[in-house]
C-alpha cells in the first residue's frame, strides 16, 4: 500500500489535508509520538515553551486534543471517507476516560473525533488488516472483526461468543465507583489470548472494543527491531584521472563490463615490470571491500536467487557459478582483489595503486587525494580526480544496491526496565540532533525523512567542498548519491541463519580469488566442491535453517565412545565425592 504523510497539517485551513487529494482507502489519523495534551502542558497545567516532537522545537504546530481536531477536520472535508484513528493519544482514550486538563469525564475519542475505527496498542497487525479489508471492498461500518480495534454499533446483535457490557457512560458520569469498576474490567481484559470483547453503552449506541492484537512473532519482531537508525550503501570511488589516461570515458552509469575492461587495460607493464598507468610496481585496478555485499548485489541485479524470507537458501545456482567464473578470470590476471586479501581499498586508491575502490558511502572520509582520514603516510598520496558513482550494474536502466548501516535491536529480556531503557536509547538515537551529528561526522545518511529534510542537514549538504573535514566534497557526494538512489536500494531477508548465509556468499568470492592467485584451476568441478565446502562450513545444510531453526534439532543417539567417556567422568566424580565424605568423617573422629 502507498501511504502519503501530511505532517502536522494546519487545522485552521481545510485545504491543508488536500495536498494529496482524496485517498483511495481512507485517512489514518495520529496525534504524534506523545499525547498532545501531555506534549503541550506540564502537570501544573502550564503551557510548555518547546515542542520536542516538532522541528526546531516550535510550539503551536499541533492543536490540543489533536486526534479529535484532525478527525473533525477530515470529516468536514471528506464526509464519506473512512477515518481510522490510532496512536498513543487515541489508544489511551479509546473508552470513556477522565481528562485531567478539563477535569471532566469524556466520551470515547472514537465518538468525539467522528472516526469510523480506532486502532489501539501496537498496530502493526491491525493496520494491515484494516487496509486489506477496505481494499477488498468491505464497507468500513462492517469492519468489526479485527483484533486491536474499537468500533461503533447501534446494537449488540452482531456479537458472537463472550462479551462484557461495561457500565454506561451515563452511569460513569454519575458514579465514580462505577468508573473504577469499569476501569478494572478493562485492565483485566488486556491479554490478547484471554481478553473478552468489551461494550460501553451510550445513549445512541455502543462503543465496542475487540481483544488486543496478538504480539508479533520472533521473526516479525526481528524484522521490526533490526531496522537501521543510520543508512548507507556501497559506492565506487574512482580515479578518473587514470580512467581517462587509459583512453576511456566514464559512462553515466557504471557497468561491470566497463570496470572489468578498464581494469584489464590497467595491467599493462613496461620492460622493467612497472605498470604503465602509474609507474609503480603495484597496481590492483579493482578492489572490493565487502565480498558479501558484492555477491548479494550481483545476484539481485541478475534477478537470481539468494534466499527467501522463510529461510530457504537459493544461492547455489547457475548464475552464482557464472559470476564466480567471471571473477576468477579477472582475479587470475591480478586485475581484481578483495579487502581480506589485499587490505583497505582506500589505501591503494590514494596511493595511485587502484582505479575502482568499492566501499561504504560511510567510508568516504578515507577516499581521495584530500581525504581527511588517511591510513598511509601523506607522502604516498598521489594527486588525482576522484569521482563517486554507484556500484557497477548489469542493467543501467534498473539499478540495484544494498541498503546497510548500524542497526539497533531491543531484546526481550526479563528485566522490563532494561527493555524500556533500551527502547528509550533507540528513540534517542533517532532524534534529529543525533542523526545529523553522526551523518556529518561519518558520512551516513539519516534514516528518517524528518532528519533529512531539516534546515540543518540541508545546510550541511549545501556547503559541499567548503573544507576538507566536515564538508569534505567526496563525503557529501557519497551521501547525495544515496539520497538520489534510495528507491534503488534493497535489504536481504533476516532469518535464523541469514548471517551465516551472508558470510558464505562472500567466502565463495574470497576462495575463488585466492585459488586463482595460487594458480589453481577454477572450473565447474571446483565450483561444485566449493558449494559443498561452504555449505558444510557455514552449516547451511541443517534442517530448519531459517524459520524452523528455532526448533531443537534431532541429532540421534550419542556414539558409544561418547557414552563411555561421559560414564567414566560421572563415575570419577562419584568416587571423588565418596573420598571427600570419608576424609571428612575421619577428621571428625
Amino acid at each position: 500500500y502507498r501511504v502519503g504523510i501530511i505532517s502536522q497539517p494546519d487545522w485552521k485551513d481545510e485545504n491543508s489535508i488536500n495536498v494529496f487529494g482524496e485517498p483511495r482507502l481512507g485517512f489514518l489519523v495520529c496525534a504524534g509520538n506523545m499525547d498532545s495534551m501531555v506534549n503541550h502542558y506540564s502537570v501544573s497545567k502550564k503551557r510548555r515553551s518547546k515542542d520536542f516532537y516538532t522541528p526546531g522545537g516550535v510550539m503551536g504546530k499541533r492543536p490540543d486534543h489533536a486526534t479529535v481536531v484532525y478527525g473533525n477536520l477530515i470529516r468536514r472535508t471528506y464526509p464519506h471517507k473512512p477515518v481510522i484513528i490510532g496512536g498513543i493519544e487515541a489508544s489511551l482514550r479509546r473508552m470513556a476516560h477522565y481528562d485531567y486538563w478539563d477535569d471532566t469525564l469524556k466520551r470515547s475519542v472514537l465518538l468525539d473525533a467522528q472516526a469510523d475505527l480506532l486502532s489501539f496498542g501496537m498496530g502493526e497487525r491491525s493496520m494491515v488488516a484494516i487496509a486489506d479489508a477496505l481494499n477488498s471492498g468491505i464497507p468500513v461500518k462492517d469492519i468489526t472483526f479485527i483484533p486491536g480495534t474499537v468500533y461503533k454499533s447501534k446494537s449488540l446483535d452482531g456479537l458472537n461468543g463472550d462479551y462484557i457490557v461495561l457500565p454506561s457512560y451515563t452511569e460513569l458520569k454519575a458514579d465514580r465507583l462505577a468508573y473504577a469498576r469499569s476501569f478494572y474490567i478493562q485492565y483485566t481484559n488486556t491479554d490478547p489470548f484471554s481478553g473478552k470483547v468489551l461494550c460501553e453503552p451510550y445513549p445512541d449506541g455502543y462503543v465496542i472494543q475487540n481483544p488486543m492484537s496478538r504480539p508479533l512473532s520472533q521473526e516479525e519482531m526481528d524484522a521490526v527491531y533490526a531496522l537501521p537508525y543510520m543508512r548507507s550503501t556501497e559506492a565506487c570511488y574512482i580515479n578518473k584521472t587514470f580512467v581517462e589516461a587509459l583512453g576511456y570515458t566514464l559512462p553515466e552509469v557504471l557497468t561491470w563490463d566497463f570496470v572489468w575492461e578498464v581494469s584489464e587495460a590497467a595491467m599493462a607493464k613496461d620492460a622493467d615490470g612497472n605498470f604503465l598507468i602509474n609507474g609503480q610496481k603495484v597496481m590492483i585496478p579493482f578492489i572490493y571491500k565487502s565480498t558479501d555485499n558484492m555477491m548479494i548485489q550481483m545476484l539481485k541485479q541478475r534477478d537470481a536467487g539468494y534466499s527467501e524470507s522463510s529461510g530457504k537458501i537459493e544461492i547455489f545456482n547457475d548464475t552464482t557459478k557464472e559470476l564466480l567464473l567471471t571473477i576468477a578470470e579477472h582475479a587470475g590476471t591480478r586485475a581484481f582483489s578483495t579487502f581480506k586479501i589485499s587490505s583497505y581499498p582506500a589505501n591503494f586508491l590514494n596511493a595511485g595503486q587502484c582505479i575502482f575502490a568499492v566501499d561504504s558511502t560511510a567510508g568516504a572520509t578515507w577516499m581521495g587525494t584530500n581525504a581527511p582520514l588517511l591510513d598511509i603516510s601523506a607522502d604516498k598520496v598521489v594527486d588525482f580526480e576522484t569521482v563517486v558513482m554507484t556500484i557497477p550494474q548489469f542493467d543501467p536502466e534498473n539499478q540495484k544496491m544494498i541498503s546497510q548501516g548500524p542497526s539497533v535491536c531491543v531484546f526481550n529480556k526479563a528485566d522490563t526496565q532494561e527493555v524500556l531503557a533500551s527502547w528509550l536509547f533507540a528513540q534517542y538515537l533517532l532524534t534529529n540532533d543525533v542523526q545529523i551529528a553522526y551523518a556529518e561526522t561519518e558520512g551516513y545518511v539519516p534514516v528518517t525523512l524528518k532528519a533529512q529534510e531539516t534546515p540543518e542537514y540541508q545546510d550541511y549538504l549545501s556547503r559541499i567542498g567548503e573544507d576538507n573535514n566536515t564538508h569534505y566534497d567526496i563525503k557529501i557526494l557519497a551521501s547525495e548519491l544515496l539520497l538520489e538512489h534510495t528507491d534503488d536500494t534493497f535489504v536481504t531477508p533476516v532469518f535464523n541463519g541469514s548471517a551465516s548465509l551472508r558470510d558464505a556468499a562472500g567466502q565463495m568470492i574470497e576462495n575463488v580469488t585466492k585459488s586463482m592467485r595460487r594458480k589453481e584451476t577454477v572450473d565447474d568441478a571446483y565450483i561444485s566442491k566449493l558449494y559443498d565446502d561452504v555449505t558444510s562450513l557455514y552449516r547451511l545444510n541443517l534442517e530448519g535453517t531459517g524459520a524452523e531453526a528455532n526448533a531443537r534439532q534431532e541429532l540421534g543417539p550419542l556414539p558409544k565412545t561418547s557414552v563411555i567417556l561421559l560414564s567414566s567422568l560421572a563415575a570419577a566424580w562419584v568416587l571423588i565425592a565418596v573420598y571427600f565424605c570419608i576424609t571428612k568423617l575421619r577428621k571428625k573422629r
